[in-house]
């Protein structure tokens, strides 16, 4: 069985120092490549199978004779610009894929875990160049406050820094990897909630309310209470949203069903939220919404 991959702690800023190497945070699947002879597997962050075959052809062709490799699959567009949609859309013939290496675990049946960040990464440049549709996760010039400026602009997903001289902690989120998350920001408006206390949003648009997200994370108890004492008054037997209920479970089981919304409680949809997500989906729902504050 292959690893769990080491994960990283969310900061709401880079730390700074020279102890710190900066890397881009791939917007795709987390995957562990293990090859051992002719033999590659491609498991998730879960330890479950990945559909990459392409990716795990270009493995199977490094050369060595055993390697296990942390990295992100990742699609590019036309354009040459990442896209999670495309990676989703396992047919398209729009997109390319990439598997961008950034740790190198195992070479040649020896164990790397134990040894210093940067040899792991100089033995895994080594071994990844040249290998076609796998590429080399490149350390980022060291200024936090311009890569975080950086990355709003060219709407990466984040940044991530990682402590030089660590070892490889497997399942572990120790604080030694962080990850810094840009993306989009938005107003959008509360049109009821869910008895898990998730906020129903949506975006006003000429038709109306546009149903857009459940919005779960960035509330804390104080928040969340400030938020729902606006609500309550607001209560109503109408669903305020034009596009309610969708039908389908959705790619992630998101959909807002008929079902679903028997448990909802609607409000009039006079409270607006600030809203960070890092992109709206081809369903036209928020990926990975969070809450900043109401106006």
């Amino acid at each position: 069985m292959t690893p769990e991959p080491m994960l990283a702690l969310l900061v709401e800023t880079l730390p700074e120092g020279p102890e710190w190497l900066y890397e881009i945070k791939w917007d795709g699947y987390r995957a562990i490549a293990a090859k051992n002879g002719a033999v590659v597997e491609l498991t998730s962050r879960n330890q479950k199978p990945l559909p990459f075959s392409e990716v795990m052809a270009a493995v199977s062709e490094l050369k060595c004779k055993s390697a296990v490799i942390d990295g992100e699959v990742v699609a590019l567009d036309a354009q040459g610009q990442i896209s999670f949609n495309l990676l989703q859309n396992h047919r398209s013939k729009e997109r390319t894929l990439r598997f961008m290496a950034f740790d190198l675990l195992e070479l040649n049946g020896v164990n790397l875990t134990t040894i210093p960040l940067e040899k792991r990464r100089h033995r895994l440049e080594k071994l990844v160049k040249n290998g076609g549709m796998i590429s080399f996760s490149r350390e980022l010039p060291a200024d936090p406050a311009g890569l975080m400026q950086q990355a709003e602009v060219m709407k990466l997903e984040g940044i991530i820094a990682k402590r030089r001289g660590s070892v490889y902690e497997p399942g572990e989120r120790s604080g030694r990897w962080v990850k810094w998350k840009a993306g989009e920001k938005g107003i959008f408006v509360v049109g009821g909630y869910t008895p898990a206390g998730e906020m129903i949003i949506g975006k006003q648009e000429k038709e109306g309310l546009r149903y857009v997200s459940k919005l779960k994370a960035g509330f804390v108890p104080r928040t969340r209470r400030a938020l729902m004492a606006k609500l309550t008054p607001l209560k109503t037997p109408h669903c305020p949203f034009f596009n309610l209920p969708e039908t389908g479970k959705g790619r992630w089981g998101e959909a807002m069903t008929a079902a679903k919304m028997e448990e909802c409680t609607w409000v009039e949809p006079k409270v607006r939220v600030r809203v960070a997500f890092v992109e709206w989906t081809s369903e036209k729902h928020l990926r990975h919404s969070k809450f900043l504050g109401t106006l």
